[in-house]
């Protein structure tokens, strides 16, 4: 299948991730099951039930990205019934990536995390760092910045180089708060990220050779996909090649704009960010692919590798007109039902005449439409999904 699935690293994590996917499949429940024996730790309740305070550690916040991630990706290979040609994780997505492949067993890959993450949690502690995330300016550009506010040659650098012109700066706390008031000065837009400590950079250079030791007490196993490094932006051609990239990792940048460039001279059909939120799926467009980007959710409800019908458009209009009105607000209705459902005919009415399929972007549009027409009808989101099970549309 012409499609990769992408895997995010810390920061993507929100309390409720994953919820939806526990409460409807026992093989997602059972996932968590095992996560939380391994562990010891009741992941379901670390990622739906806690404090964002609490999810956001270091040592939790890795734990909680990967069991998600892991099961995410079971849902979609298990309903859409199909493998990728390609994985790719940002930072710690990458350990997702590889084990989502079948090249890192899960349990490994669990204790793996736990000990990636106990020690960037001890790493914090020597130093008082964080990360700096900067949009609008070129690699140039950041690197003078960096050389002007820094005191020493590993003070600020280059942590992650998301897109040509988005980048993350990590090092010890002060030259970062000097640095963004430079930048800001120069209306440049840039935010203090939320993690504790200077991740991707020399200052990781003690945990990340501890951490390579440790990992060769794992095995491997060939991946069934191909998984693209984060390290090199390469292949991974040589599988004994995982564990020096994973350790390299804490102390190298995530080269992300690399893996983008060799995704797009694969000319794929698909991205898929697998992520809870969709902070790979808007670094896509930011490193100017024109390909189909998706959320997982998006993914799922718009079946993507199935035959897109216009008689998808017909069964929406049909749940519409039979929806009963709640909302009795003349002027809110017409723009929200009336505008909304002329727009849907009116693309049923193209698509019928010269007889072609819908695009994928046309569909999304078509559901877009669809939902905006019940919600102006004064239907609440749960439901609508009520309605969407009862109809089986997906």
């Amino acid at each position: 299948m012409n499609t990769v699935c992408l895997f995010p690293g810390q920061g993507a994590q929100y309390i409720g991730m994953g919820e939806e996917f526990f409460d409807k499949y026992d093989y997602v429940k059972e996932i968590y099951q095992k996560a939380s024996e391994v562990l010891k730790i009741d992941m379901s309740q670390l990622c739906f039930r806690n404090t964002a305070q609490e999810l956001n550690k270091t040592e939790n916040a890795q734990l909680a990205l990967f069991v998600s991630g892991y099961a995410a990706y079971q849902v979609i290979i298990n309903e859409l019934k199909f493998s990728p040609s390609f994985l790719a994780g940002h930072s710690l997505g990458e350990i997702t990536a590889l084990s989502c492949a079948g090249a890192i067993e899960f349990e490994d890959a669990l204790n793996i995390i736990k000990i990636r993450a106990n020690l960037m949690h001890e790493a914090e502690k020597n130093v008082k760092g964080g990360m700096l995330a900067v949009n609008g300016l070129e690699k140039d550009q950041i690197l003078r910045f960096c050389r002007k506010m820094s005191h020493s040659k590993e003070s600020l650098v280059i942590a992650c180089e998301n897109s040509p012109e988005q980048f993350v700066i990590a090092g010890e706390i002060t030259n970062l708060e000097n640095l963004l008031k430079s930048l800001q000065s120069q209306k440049a837009t840039a935010t203090m990220l939320p993690v504790s400590g200077p991740f991707h950079s020399p200052y990781m250079k003690e945990a990340a050779s501890t951490f390579e030791n440790k990992l060769k007490t794992f095995k491997l196993s060939m991946p069934k996909s191909s998984v693209v490094s984060s390290v090199t932006g390469e292949l991974y051609n040589d599988i004994t090649d995982v564990w020096a990239n994973l350790s390299n990792q804490l102390i190298k940048p995530v080269y992300w704009s690399r893996v983008m460039q060799f995704l797009k001279n694969k000319k794929l059909k698909y991205f898929i960010d697998i992520g809870p939120r969709t902070l790979l799926k808007n670094l896509v467009s930011y490193n100017n692919l024109s390909a189909n980007v998706l959320s997982i959710n998006e993914a799922l409800r718009l079946g993507v590798f199935k035959k897109l019908d216009i008689n998808l458009i017909k069964k929406y209009i049909a749940i519409i007109v039979s929806t009963k009105n709640r909302n009795w607000d003349n002027d809110d209705y017409e723009k929200k039902v009336v505008e909304n459902l002329t727009k849907l005919k009116k693309l049923l009415k193209q698509h019928t005449e010269y007889s072609r399929k819908l695009t994928l972007y046309e569909e999304q549009h078509a559901y877009e439409l669809f939902e905006e027409c019940l919600l102006g009808k004064g239907i609440t989101k749960a439901e609508k999904e009520l309605i969407l099970n009862k109809s089986k549309l997906f």
